[in-house]
């Protein structure tokens, strides 16, 4: 029989005032999120989810940054015609939480967590001396690649797009083109002070690749069971093209992550000869997958701008490998001169004529579009064009993303509609920004070239694999992007912010006494 309970010793407490405002605090975000539906509902809170986490730890703002560039084009907003994505968003949310994090810093800057994380999990006295001996390491390398060194021809390229902005027709796409640059830096400067301890870098280099490895993914899907628009049908295939909606925008997505790929794997080597088999063979695995999905899309320019990026780095990392890709660029050139003066067996000098005909220029006027030459014809008939608009307003430009709206007033005779942009950035860059703009340019990818080939050099001893390969796989990067923008214009798609992530993973490269990968 059950026993009563008695009721004379139970109390109920009353609601304390805070209480009272908890409640009332839930009361008032739970009410309007139950009346939103629940895509809208869920977003939401997803979203200050998100806001919150990067404001506490703004590090997570770059971690999310590897999945909303390949990502972002699953959610766009329409904004006066602009369209805005999750990339713009984090890059705002990021600058903010970065900024306060700077301001509200104490004297000396140092992030006690980060320093002591480089120490392998250690602690007491000689681990605090460890750390110290890292953080004075990892400053002098900061010392000698110090934000500022790129911050002043980032700013001398977003002080000529404002410039060029004067000239806009279409003010909304030319404000686009000046935050594009304005996230660059943002970007670059949050990830070289953010990224201090190993383990972050370890873990943006992760995110990275694992966002790479989905993109990949999804383009195998697309390449097999031919899911797209038909016009990317190729034989029996259909050419792959991720989320990026063309299979050029998603091949140079790839590009930025196939020479860290392949130099993860150069690294990985090194580990197998010291009995420790899984970095290589993780690295290769990543390197097959991205590979495959490249060629997957098909995409010449891709294509050639992989092969260009793995003679660098094997340039780089090898003697013989140098000596091997100088013969090949003088027999390349050789035989080009042959085939000119038609000194090579026809079928020969027939190829030859195609590769020069890919690579020159002609005057569209004298030619035929055939389903042969259409892809030549038509990127060359956007070629005049930019340099058309570029004779009209030579130093300035048309304006940035002011392409398509001019582009009627100088497209060439059967080539009325336009493609975007013109389909190379360097003309691109004439024709919207001037020779100033160009200029601009040139002189940021040069020093961020000559930067990165420095962090190629001598490698500290005592640096884990994977922050061996850094740099190496940066230097194939901005090799590969450097190529395949002959052929496109790879700075949309939110790929400006991923060359920012980059770019900042090497300026923590440490200097040392020992080379990325073994001499051959």
């Amino acid at each position: 029989m059950a026993q009563a309970v008695p009721t004379d010793h139970i109390s109920i407490r009353r609601p304390t005032p805070r209480t009272l405002a908890w409640a009332a605090l839930v009361l008032a975000v739970a009410l309007p999120l139950a009346a939103l539906p629940l895509p809208w509902a869920a977003g939401l809170v997803a979203g200050v989810g998100v806001a919150l986490l990067v404001l506490a730890k703004p590090q997570w703002g770059l971690y999310l940054l590897a999945f909303s560039v390949p990502f972002e084009s699953l959610r766009q907003f329409d904004l006066g015609g602009t369209s805005l994505g999750t990339t713009e968003a984090l890059v705002a949310l990021l600058g903010l939480a970065w900024g306060l994090r700077v301001a509200t810093r104490r004297p000396g800057g140092a992030e006690p967590r980060d320093v002591s994380s480089q120490v392998n999990g250690r602690s007491g006295p000689a681990s605090a001396r460890s750390a110290i001996a890292v953080a004075g390491s990892s400053a002098v390398g900061a010392r000698e690649w110090a934000p500022g060194v790129l911050l002043g021809p980032l700013l001398l390229m977003l002080a000529a797009v404002v410039a060029s902005t004067l000239r806009a027709v279409a003010l909304g796409p030319a404000l686009k083109e000046d935050v594009r640059w304005l996230e660059v830096i943002v970007v670059y400067l949050a990830a070289s002070d953010l990224l201090r301890s190993p383990r972050r870098r370890a873990i943006l280099i992760t995110m990275l690749l694992l966002a790479g490895t989905l993109e990949a993914g999804l383009g195998y899907v697309q390449f097999l069971l031919r899911l797209g628009p038909p016009s990317f049908r190729s034989g029996g295939f259909l050419r792959a093209y991720g989320t990026f909606g063309q299979p050029n925008p998603y091949a140079g997505y790839l590009g930025t992550l196939l020479p860290l790929g392949l130099a993860l794997a150069l690294a990985g080597w090194a580990e197998v000869r010291a009995r420790r088999t899984w970095p290589y063979a993780l690295a290769l695995i990543v390197l097959a997958l991205l590979g495959g999905a490249l060629a997957a899309s098909m995409s010449r320019g891709g294509l050639l701008g992989f092969a260009f990026a793995v003679a660098v780095v094997a340039s780089v990392t090898s003697r013989r490998a140098l000596a091997v890709a100088v013969a090949c660029f003088l027999a390349g050139l050789v035989a080009l001169i042959l085939g000119a003066f038609a000194l090579l067996p026809p079928q020969i000098s027939e190829r030859i004529t195609q590769v020069s005909a890919y690579f020159g220029w002609f005057d569209v006027r004298t030619v035929a579009a055939n389903a042969a030459n259409w892809a030549i014809v038509e990127r060359m008939a956007h070629w005049q064009s930019a340099w058309a608009m570029f004779q009209a307003y030579p130093f300035l430009g048309v304006g940035p993303g002011n392409y398509p709206n001019a582009y009627p007033a100088f497209a060439m005779p059967g080539w009325k509609e336009d493609l975007g942009h013109a389909h190379n950035i360097y003309l691109n860059l004439l024709a919207e920004n001037g020779a100033v703009g160009l200029t601009a340019y040139l002189v940021f990818w040069l020093v961020a070239f000559l930067l990165v080939w420095r962090r190629c050099r001598p490698l500290g001893p005592g640096l884990p694999w994977w922050e061996r390969a850094v740099p190496l796989g940066v230097l194939g990067v901005l090799s590969q992007v450097s190529l395949h923008n002959l052929f496109d214009n790879l700075m949309v798609h939110g790929l400006n912010v991923q060359l920012a992530l980059l770019l900042a993973l090497a300026a923590w490269s440490a200097d040392g006494g020992r080379k990325v990968v073994p001499r051959c």
